[in-house]
């Protein structure tokens, strides 16, 4: 998950929350990454995923919703900016593992197309 600390601590929203507040919405940040960019709206699971209990959880995810930082989607909870950088990771890792492909794919053939150090009728 590349993190883009300049973004997130240039964003004004950060600094109305307390260093606690901070670190909370970091991690959270974190199990919505490891959880394909989101997390179910279940605030029983994400205070136990937080270590917490759910009156303080449910105090942070209404200031945390509040200023915009996450948003309900339906049954789940994201974040806009973790949404496209999730996007955009994918799409480039997708990428990669094609070129990749190529290549091994590129390298099989080459590889085959070799004659056998044995001449056209293979093992004796």
């Amino acid at each position: 998950m590349p993190m883009y600390f300049s973004e997130i601590f240039a964003d004004v929203r950060m600094n109305w929350l307390t260093t606690e507040e901070q670190g909370v919405f970091l991690i959270l940040l974190g199990r919505m990454w490891s959880n394909e960019n989101e997390l179910p709206n279940d605030d029983d699971l994400i205070a136990k995923l937080m270590n917490m209990s759910k009156r303080k959880w449910l105090g942070l995810k209404e200031k945390y919703l509040k200023l915009k930082l996450l948003h309900d989607d339906f049954s789940y909870l994201r974040n806009n900016r973790l949404t496209r950088t999730y996007e955009e990771s994918r799409i480039k890792s997708n990428r990669f593992k094609e070129m990749a492909e190529a290549k091994w794919a590129k390298a099989k053939e080459k590889q085959s197309s070799k004659p056998s150090a044995f001449g056209p009728f293979g093992e004796e």
